[in-house]
């Protein structure tokens, strides 16, 4: 399987989620949510979530985008440069 392109968001599922990260890495519909998630742009909701939706009815995918959403990682917002 061909690793995913990295973005923010998922820098921050793999952080923050990485028990349902783990757990999707080996379910084989949910790492199409991840691969897809990942090639979003950094800081896209709308194309992050557009690969979550989906899969809501796989648990894997569910437990993954539900933590996602608690913990703001489909919704970041690059930071401001700080002067």
């Amino acid at each position: 399987k061909r690793a995913a392109k990295r973005n923010a968001n998922c820098d921050c599922l793999e952080a923050e989620c990485s028990s349902q990260y783990a757990s999707c890495e080996l379910d084989a519909e949910c790492v199409n949510l991840i691969e897809c998630a990942c090639d979003c742009p950094s800081y896209d909701e709308d194309c992050a979530l557009a690969c979550v939706t989906p899969y809501l009815g796989n648990p894997n995918a569910l437990a993954v985008g539900v933590c996602g959403g608690n913990q703001g990682c489909w919704s970041l917002k690059k930071k401001k440069a700080v002067k």
